[in-house]
């Protein structure tokens, strides 16, 4: 922001910036005060254009330059929003007349989906000297021992996917908060992360609503613990910690359970499979044939409700599928 958009005004030309999450969106908001430069939630387009109205022709007629933070949104949300389409159909769109800037700390699959087709890469290797000591842990109960022995004066903040074990950390430990996509805007953690880029209680359980492009810049969180599996997840939840200086150091400490990954590989080729049957069927002209076959069968999220495949859906999880095996086959690790 502070070096494109001087560029852009000086030019007499608009920007638009989209981002994928609440918090995100606040933080830009506060960025962009006292400039022209239009914040908007990736959701909100999606909205409109679900809803009749002209969302892609509106941004095209109203903005020169479109900024995506946290691209990745467009492949790692689409197994449960198949809207993300629509804005990766936007980008395709718009591509050849506008100047489009994405950006993304975990842009492997935007590089691999438009590989050809982006004009110019902006690299900033990662440091993650910041981390002192990694510590693997394989059963969920070990949390409880890790929390127990945090010194006052420290901070944590937990990444957890379950939802029900969140709150009964959260009602475990005194000083500390539950946030989630459903409680956020009434959380107290919250409008401190958005406000402040910090939170008060010693220890914060979250689930991905802060996971990717949220600024927490406290020097006292010194312990950060993700169980997430998905490796673009995994990358935004450790990102979230903004280094203030060399001594600004934490503890990271992960869940590694073979067996989960094992499941998700299990339920992700099976999904494949599926697909698969479905591509032939509609290669050989019998896509009708296949649906009346299996409309009471099970179906993967690839396809929304009007049995259309999603197609960054797809592709993340063709991604994800090859991902999980070569952690099984040891050919890979989860941390990488």
């Amino acid at each position: 922001m502070n070096v494109l958009y001087p560029y852009v005004h000086a030019g007499g030309k608009r920007m638009i910036l989209f981002s994928n999450r609440r918090a995100l969106l606040e933080q830009q908001r506060r960025q962009t005060q006292g400039t022209d430069a239009t914040c908007m939630i990736c959701q909100k387009l999606e909205y409109d254009f679900n809803h009749g109205r002209k969302a892609i022709e509106w941004v095209e007629r109203n903005f020169d330059y479109i900024i995506i933070d946290e691209a990745h949104y467009l492949f790692q949300d689409a197994l449960f929003n198949r809207n993300t389409e629509i804005m990766l159909d936007m980008v395709e769109q718009l591509q050849e007349s506008k100047v489009i800037v994405l950006m993304s700390a975990t842009a492997g699959l935007l590089k691999k989906y438009f590989v050809g087709k982006i004009k110019k890469t902006y690299h900033v290797s990662a440091d993650y000297s910041y981390i002192k000591t990694v510590y693997c842990y394989t059963t969920p109960d070990s949390v409880n021992k890790i929390l127990n022995e945090v010194p006052l004066g420290e901070k944590v903040v937990m990444f957890g996917d379950n939802k029900k074990r969140l709150r009964t950390l959260h009602r475990e430990y005194p000083d500390s908060e539950y946030l989630n996509s459903g409680n956020k805007d009434e959380s107290l953690a919250f409008r401190q992360i958005t406000q402040n880029e910090c939170f008060s209680c010693q220890m914060l359980f979250t689930t991905k609503v802060l996971d990717n492009g949220v600024n927490l810049k406290d020097k006292a969180i010194k312990h950060i613990i993700i169980e997430q599996t998905d490796m673009v997840e995994f990358m935004q939840c450790l990102g979230r910690k903004r280094v203030q200086s060399p001594d600004d150091t934490i503890t990271l400490y992960f869940l590694n359970s073979v067996f989960s990954i094992a499941g998700r590989y299990k339920d992700l080729k099976r999904d494949l499979v599926i697909v698969q049957q479905y591509l032939n069927a509609r290669a050989s002209g019998y896509e009708q044939g296949f649906w009346k076959i299996n409309r009471t069968e099970y179906i993967p999220l690839m396809f929304d409700n009007s049995h259309h495949l999603v197609k960054p859906a797809y592709y993340k999880t063709l991604s994800d599928c090859a991902f999980y095996r070569d952690i099984l086959n040891k050919k890979t690790s989860l941390v990488q």
